[in-house]
């Protein structure tokens, strides 16, 4: 979740992580990160 929110902020090196650990990570694992990056983005989302 972390490296998913990372990467969508341009962080580079938070890119290059989060793909190197999903390459350990099953679909599911990988799915589920996406969905918590997404929730927290909502839920911290700047007005």
């Amino acid at each position: 979740m972390w490296l998913n929110l990372a990467a969508a902020n341009g962080i580079d090196v938070g890119s290059k992580a989060r793909d190197l650990v999903a390459k350990e990570m099953t679909s599911e694992q990988i799915a589920e990160a996406q969905k918590m990056a997404r929730e927290w983005m909502e839920e911290h989302e700047k007005d």
